[in-house]
């Protein structure tokens, strides 16, 4: 008898502890230090929602301002602005889903 294996569905809700941590320090730093209202006021959302919809399209518009704002500010070594956008969206992994409360 074979094992039927369940794909389970891609992690698409992480803690919004997992979100920041996928942005590096240098880019954390960039964003704290900077002048640039919008992109503060985004990270504030984003640290204090109860968790990250990597689907929401608001989150998704975030991300790429947060992106843009980085690449001008030139934190992205190396990295176009589609890469990083998509490795911030990318689905998460067991340890960063969001399980509620």
């Amino acid at each position: 008898m074979a094992l039927i294996k369940i794909e389970q569905p891609p992690i698409r809700l992480i803690t919004t502890g997992a979100m920041q941590s996928r942005f590096t320090l240098d880019e954390e730093v960039a964003i704290v230090d900077g002048s640039d209202s919008r992109a503060k006021v985004f990270r504030d959302r984003l640290l204090n929602a109860k968790c990250a919809d990597l689907d929401y399209s608001e989150l998704k518009y975030g991300i790429a301002y947060l992106v843009n704002f980085l690449k001008t500010a030139g934190v992205l070594n190396a990295v176009d602005e589609v890469t990083r956008t998509n490795e911030l969206l990318q689905d998460g992994t067991e340890s960063e889903r969001y399980i509620g409360i």
